[in-house]
């Protein structure tokens, strides 16, 4: 959601933060991400770390420390590490 709501802060200002309120694709900005996008990038991201197909991401997953803070900065929410 981070990744989106910058993505459209520096492409099309006026368009606002995202928000999955309305099922339909805007047409007000292109390229900006639908509901179902945002979902499927989850998927995506999980499914890549998630390298022992538990469906957790955890120690037992062999990602580097790349991979954990990356992780880390996409999925903190509140900002506290």
């Amino acid at each position: 959601m981070r990744v989106e709501n910058h993505f459209r802060e520096n492409n099309c200002p006026d368009y606002g933060a995202a928000y999955c309120a309305c099922p339909f694709v805007p047409d007000e900005c292109a390229g900006a991400l639908t509901c179902g996008d945002l979902i499927i990038k989850t998927d995506e991201i999980y499914a890549s770390l998630d390298t022992n197909n538990d469906g957790n991401i955890d120690l037992g997953d062999d990602i580097g420390d790349d991979d954990l803070a990356a992780m880390l900065v996409r999925c903190d929410a509140d900002g506290n590490g």
